[in-house]
């Protein structure tokens, strides 16, 4: 088997500041716990945060996390910036 292991792949491209963030978000949000939906900073990458929490257990703080960072999308522009 050739291909590098799931450590040896962060060696070459760790994790983002937002894919970080997201996964200590996501364990607030597979408990349910309401602190996972906040967003502390509007100008990250949105899309980031929703690939991420889309694997989590499906529960309410798992759509309104989802949910908020659709909004968050549209009210900073980022929808536009994909566009063009």
């Amino acid at each position: 088997m050739s291909g590098a292991s799931a450590e040896e792949a962060l060696v070459y491209a760790p994790r983002s500041f937002e894919e970080q963030d997201a996964l200590q978000k996501l364990v607030l949000i597979n408990n349910n716990d309401p602190a996972g939906i906040e967003i502390d900073n509007m100008e990250v990458d949105h899309n980031t945060y929703i690939t991420i929490f889309e694997g989590a257990l499906d529960n309410p703080a798992k759509f309104a996390a989802i949910e908020a960072r659709k909004q968050a999308i549209i009210l900073t522009g980022q929808n536009k910036q994909q566009i063009a």
